[in-house]
């Protein structure tokens, strides 16, 4: 079957489960959710009016007692008074007829109400309180209370539009204040009241409703199962035989060509895999022809540039007190350039024999300080040509480590050249050694042009060479940090790279102590 064929099944049969569980929740929740919001809308409603009342009050009482403190405005004071006092009384009068007339939304309510209270006292052994008589009771507090209220602060503004201030504030302190707190009691009680029956009914009804869905979520938690597991499997059917390409892509990013794909499926990834099999065969034939040709010619390379370096020295030496100053110039630069061809061949051949990832090592115990003083002491001319600044922080004036003298030494001199190189002038390098236990870090640190950071990854392939050092015509083979990386891989240690473009580069080198720990492993994890 081919791969559309697959998913479009697949995708076909999760569209189906998934609309059909969907639309049976979603209709039986909204006749159980618009249930309930009617049964607790009214009292919602209630609470939030009963608040309301309490503000109003408060804001009542406030303007009330500000007309005893100031004479000033006081005709405009009574006015505000009056409007507050008028306008609790109209709040009040709707609010009372809504809490004593039940109210619902539409008849279906109605309906729905009786066969939920049914199926509770069917349900359960408990029977609905009935909070109604106190509601009433504590309304006909309020009201009792608000007329006496109203009554008493009519008077004593009576008193003060004539003038008689002792019997306004005789009125307030006897009848107002303590009507008013009494009032506050009543509005809170209900409120209080009316919320206990709010929260009992949600409480009730909560308890119906979960009863009479359970079956529903649990039709929903199987399905739901049922499509994940089937997604899953899918998933993994897909998916395996893209694994399987992936892993094999990451081999051949390590120069491993000998890929073979298991259990290849039978549709388009399956020859995806077949095609990489044959591309992975073709790379490994090429690959070995060109380790053979650059084999093959830098041998057949090095005799004749051996012949040319030892006439060029018999000449040197034979017309050494003739030869003029642009003779000695022409001299200097066929040398030059033959030791840079005869470096480069070197380099071929290292590389060639370290493609195979099997490098030869002669441990010794090496004093990596004194190491890498000789290497920043061989490159000091090209350093002090370009006024950098070199700072060799060493934990220690001898920290010894057992590695390969020769080919660490080639490590330290491609990193710290490459350094050298890539730096602006009147800049610093930063050769730090520190250690750890069983493991010697090295550190060299530049101020440089940096890495392209999307270039990072590649820097250590064979012949590669960063898009902005050929900016800026450094000369390279694109093979010191190749051959640098696998020394240090046969080494047991690790290389990491860090770098910011115009900044700077930061090479981090791990190295077990000993051969041995490099060879029982686990340390640098």
């Amino acid at each position: 079957m081919k791969l559309k064929s697959k998913l479009f099944l697949s995708y076909l049969f999760l569209i189906i489960l998934f609309s059909f569980s969907l639309l049976w929740l979603v209709i039986e929740t909204r006749e159980l959710t618009t249930s309930l919001r009617g049964h607790v809308q009214q009292d919602v409603h209630s609470i939030i009016e009963v608040s309301h009342q309490l503000q109003s009050l408060e804001d009542l009482y406030v303007n009330y007692i500000s007309l005893f403190i100031s004479s000033k405005a006081a005709n405009k004071k009574i006015g505000q008074v009056e409007k507050y006092r008028k306008a609790f009384d109209k709040n009040w009068k709707n609010l009372k007829f809504r809490i004593e007339t039940p109210y619902h939304k539409a008849w279906y309510d109605k309906v729905l109400n009786r066969i939920y209270i049914f199926i509770y006292n069917t349900i359960s052994s408990r029977r609905e309180y009935d909070y109604s008589k106190e509601i009433d009771e504590l309304t006909q507090k309020v009201d009792q209370r608000w007329l006496r209220t109203n009554e008493a602060v009519k008077k004593s503004i009576y008193y003060l539009k004539r003038n008689r201030l002792d019997d306004a504030k005789y009125i307030r302190d006897v009848r107002v204040k303590g009507n008013v707190k009494k009032l506050r009691e009543s509005l809170t009680g209900l409120n209080k009241i009316i919320g206990e029956r709010g929260i009992k009914k949600s409480t009730e009804l909560a308890m119906i409703a979960q009863k009479t869905q359970w079956v529903i979520f649990s039709a929903e938690a199987v399905i739901i199962l049922v499509i994940l597991l089937a997604a899953f499997i899918g998933a993994r059917l897909l998916t395996k035989p893209v694994d399987a390409l992936k892993t094999a892509i990451g081999q051949v990013a390590v120069q491993n060509f000998d890929i073979k794909i298991k259990n290849k499926s039978n549709d388009e990834i399956g020859e995806l895999g077949t095609a990489f099999e044959q591309l992975c065969s073709r790379l490994k034939e090429s690959e070995t022809y060109k380790s053979t040709m650059l084999s093959q010619f830098t041998h057949e390379m090095k005799a004749p540039l051996g012949s040319i370096k030892q006439a060029v020295r018999l000449l040197e030496t034979s017309f050494s007190d003739g030869l003029s100053k642009d003779q000695k110039r022409f001299f200097s630069i066929v040398k030059e350039n033959n030791e840079s061809l005869q470096k480069l061949i070197t380099n071929i051949l290292h590389s060639a024999s370290y493609d195979s990832g099997k490098v030869r090592l002669s441990y010794s115990s090496v004093n990596i300080v004194k190491l890498i003083t000789q290497v920043c002491v061989n490159l000091a001319p090209t350093i002090k040509q370009k006024a950098i600044k070199v700072n060799l922080n060493f934990a220690a004036n001898e920290i010894f480590c057992e590695v390969d003298q020769d080919k660490m030494k080639e490590v330290f001199q491609n990193l710290i050249n490459n350094a050298v190189k890539f730096s602006n002038e009147n800049t610093v390098i930063d050769v730090t050694i520190a250690e750890k236990i069983a493991l010697l870090t090295i550190i060299i640190k530049d101020q440089g042009i940096g890495i392209p950071k999307k270039e990072i990854p590649y820097i250590f392939e064979k012949l590669y060479r960063a898009s902005n050092s050929k900016k800026i015509s450094v000369k390279g083979t694109g093979l010191g940090l190749y051959i640098s990386s696998q020394i240090i891989r046969a080494h047991g240690g690790r290389i990491h790279v860090e770098s910011e473009l115009g900044k700077g580069t930061i090479f981090k080198i791990t190295l077990p102590r000993t051969k041995n720990v490099a060879e029982e492993g686990g340390w640098l994890t």
